[in-house]
């Protein structure tokens, strides 16, 4: 099995017996269900519970085998989240918690979840990196809230003191009004009303602050990491090696990722080709009248939709023999490439007629 693939089923693995373990806790915490049980999820509980404190001794001892260091995996963030789940119930335990609630600790096996789900991964490097702009906009959403709070406490106050009587109290009325969670109370007096009203307009227009800072920070997360794979995946076919890093980094901008099924037909012969292919992982079957042509990571295909300027007609079928994944690029990104890298035609002929002598 390849690799790869390995590693996936067992991250799948790892996040089944999560959801497992959470599961079960979430059974022995009710007595009914833990009796019709007979206590035996408690003994698999307990189970899980050293395979939690083995897991963490043996990535520490897997970071110092690695050079990086026991310590350094024990004082990250990884190594603590680590710990808190394994040492959450054996701590409750001995702090005194016992049958039903001791278990609702399990509840914190789910921050394992974090590493093996790398949307939440990114989501952590979306806050880190935008963690300024995000605070600037949660200290004019405690400007606004409090603000509203302190006028409605001095407008309102007299006349509806269950609703506006202290600031804590005006203070939640604002938290309710701009969340939209339910309006208590509406201010009687026209200076109170503005207010109400500033509150839920403004305060819609911070939520969609939030919103947009969010969403550009995923928007160039993703970018970021698709460039990366695509640099990684460039850097892999042999003759590309040769252009220089700017080259390079303005090719990996162009490409678009695809990752392929077995036995999945990328091009068909007779079609128009609008695009080439770039092989990074895996194999593709070139299917020619003579014999069939084999082309592994490194190769290409379809340059001929480019080298005649594009729309000419795919001359042979191309098939993936197992899950592959190719770079794709476009015949108009070809031509505002070969605008800036004049180069890069003449190494994709040259490649091309190696390969057909070859």
């Amino acid at each position: 099995m390849a690799p790869r693939r390995l590693a996936g089923l067992r991250q799948a693995a790892r996040v089944v017996a999560i959801i497992v373990a959470v599961g079960l806790s979430v059974i022995a915490s009710d007595p009914e269900l833990d009796a019709a049980l007979g206590g035996a999820e408690e003994f698999l509980l307990w189970t899980w519970v050293a395979a939690l404190f083995a897991d963490w001794g043996w990535a520490a001892r897997r970071a110092a085998r690695n050079g990086e260091g026991a310590l350094s995996y024990i004082l990250s963030g990884l190594g603590i989240i680590d710990l808190v789940a394994a040492a959450a119930v054996p701590m409750a335990w001995i702090f005194g918690a016992r049958e039903a609630g001791l278990w609702l600790f399990g509840a914190l096996w789910l921050f394992k979840l974090i590493p093996v789900t790398p949307r939440l991964v990114r989501l952590v490097r979306v806050l880190t990196r935008e963690a300024g702009s995000l605070a600037a906009v949660g200290v004019l959403f405690s400007i606004l809230l409090f603000g509203s709070a302190a006028a409605l406490y001095g407008l309102e106050g007299k006349d509806q003191p269950e609703a506006f009587g202290t600031i804590p109290r005006a203070l939640w009325w604002a938290i309710n009004t701009v969340t939209g969670v339910g309006i208590e109370a509406v201010p009687e007096g026209v200076l109170g009303r503005l207010v109400a009203g500033a509150l839920m307009v403004v305060g819609l227009g911070v939520f969609g602050l939030f919103a947009g800072i969010l969403a550009s920070g995923f928007t160039a997360e993703v970018r970021r990491e698709e460039f990366l794979g695509s640099w990684e995946l460039v850097c892999r076919v042999p003759f590309l090696k040769a252009m220089g890093p700017a080259a390079i980094a303005d090719l990996a901008s162009s490409l678009r990722r695809m990752n392929v099924p077995e036995n999945t037909v990328v091009v068909r012969r007779g079609q128009r080709g609008e695009c080439m292919y770039f092989v990074a992982e895996g194999e593709v079957q070139v299917e020619v009248p003579n014999a069939p042509v084999t082309l592994g990571e490194g190769s290409f295909f379809g340059e001929l939709a480019l080298l005649e300027g594009g729309g000419g007609v795919r001359n042979a079928t191309v098939r993936c023999k197992r899950p592959t994944t190719l770079l794709v690029l476009d015949v108009a990104d070809f031509r505002a490439l070969l605008a800036r890298h004049p180069t890069l035609a003449a190494m994709v002929e040259e490649e091309a007629a190696r390969r057909r002598v070859g």
